[in-house]
């Protein structure tokens, strides 16, 4: 009798068992940006343009034959967006394989752990990636001492995992030592430290504090996240898919508020009202859970919690004064009075500490080719035979980048520390 787990049928169970709604839920629920940004599958062909219009024919005059004299053309500019790669493996080795044939759901129960967190992995980092920038930065070298490197940023640690390949640049762009790289073998998030299996600066000669650490692979070739579309510096004439945001830095490269002298919700106040005079209508605020507790604490009793229709929330309490739905995904959020209706304010696992980002959703979109994330499928199987061991491997990843058709009606705001 024939096996009845053959790459076929597995592939096949694999086809119904990873379809798009279920890798949502694998993948959404800690990656709050990630779950709620507007999504476009049919990212195909050599780009994707996105046209702005930042400015109006200007011929107008109280005096005819001035606006006549001095009409000037719709100021229109088009972000050419492309693609970029990203990639989880997982193998199966063939002794599961076997020890399960001809039970097919007992296959998918002792391998559905690999698949899955090679999917949440994929899931972890492009969540994380959507608030930062394409170089790859994971965080910053505070300071090191053989094999321990401490982060400036503890937090940061969260970014990081044990079995990890990280290299260093000390300009951005360009790695130290020819990409030369350590391998993480321990990690200490109470104190943001990261251990290797060797000396940091004997590895990667030249390493310091100041340095930037990216994985392997990553340097330069991340989708852009809310840093590269709304930076915390003005943006430079240098040109970002195609458009020189110098021209005009705020409705071609976001508004940017400080908010370091005042409160949380000062400061998420000033960003919502900075959007809203530029012509947006901001109705959500990402902040790091470090960020969002403050805001808790801080609110205490004016505090107002929703979670997304859950516990009984009806259609009439799930919708603001703008009209737009509190997320039906489930997550709990903090809702301040906005400018244009109200702001739910999310804690994200990806965003960083001491600064958030207030935007109006409807300008983003996560365009890809096809799900993202999802498995790669290639002549009709999910599986790979893999040529020097003994089993097969699972491909996920994903083709796409972040876009924004209005910088302007979004903000980066810092928070006192």
């Amino acid at each position: 009798m024939a096996p009845e787990n053959t790459l076929v049928t597995m592939d096949g169970a694999l086809k119904q068992l990873y379809r798009g709604k279920v890798v949502e839920n694998l993948t959404y629920k800690a990656n709050r940006f990630l779950g709620l940004v507007p999504k476009f599958t049919g990212f195909v062909g050599k780009n994707m343009p996105i046209p702005i219009l930042y400015g109006n024919p200007q011929g107008r005059s109280a005096t005819f034959a001035t606006a006549q004299t001095n009409k000037t053309a719709l100021l229109v500019e088009s972000f050419d967006l492309t693609r970029k790669k990203n990639y989880g493996l997982a193998s199966i080795d063939g002794e599961t394989m076997d020890a399960t044939e001809g039970d097919l759901g007992a296959f998918l129960s002792a391998t559905s752990a690999v698949i899955e967190g090679a999917l949440r992995e994929l899931a972890n980092d492009a969540g994380r990636n959507l608030y930062l920038q394409s170089y790859g930065n994971r965080g910053v070298v505070g300071s090191e001492s053989t094999v321990t490197l401490t982060l400036s940023n503890p937090e940061d640690a969260n970014n990081f995992e044990v079995g990890q390949e990280i290299c260093a640049m000390h300009t951005i762009g360009t790695l130290l030592d020819s990409g030369d790289h350590v391998t993480i073998t321990a990690i200490d998030r109470d104190a943001g430290t990261l251990t290797s299996d060797e000396s940091w600066a004997t590895v990667i000669a030249g390493l310091q504090a100041g340095d930037y650490l990216v994985v392997q692979g990553d340097a330069n070739l991340k989708m852009s996240g809310l840093a590269d579309w709304i930076p915390s510096s003005a943006p430079a004439a240098t040109p970002f898919y195609g458009v020189d945001r110098s021209i005009d830095k705020v409705r071609l490269g976001g508004c940017r508020v400080t908010g370091t002298s005042g409160t949380i919700e000062e400061a998420l106040i000033d960003a919502a009202v900075t959007c809203a005079s530029n012509g947006g209508q901001p109705d959500y605020a990402f902040t790091s859970f470090t960020d969002w507790r403050k805001l808790q604490k801080a609110l205490q009793t004016r505090i107002v919690i929703v979670n997304g229709r859950r516990d009984g929330i009806s259609d009439l309490q799930a919708r603001g004064s703008n009209g737009k739905t509190i997320p039906e995904i489930g997550y709990e959020a903090i809702v301040l009075n906005g400018p244009t209706g109200p702001i739910y304010v999310l804690p994200d696992q990806g965003a960083p500490v001491a600064r958030g980002y207030i935007v109006t959703m409807s300008s983003w979109v996560l365009a890809s080719l096809d799900e993202l994330p999802r498995l790669l499928a290639r002549n009709g199987m999910k599986y790979v035979i893999e040529p020097s061991a003994d089993g097969v491997e699972v491909r996920g990843g994903y083709y796409g980048n972040l876009g924004c058709s209005a910088p302007g009606w979004n903000a980066t705001v810092s928070f006192p520390s």
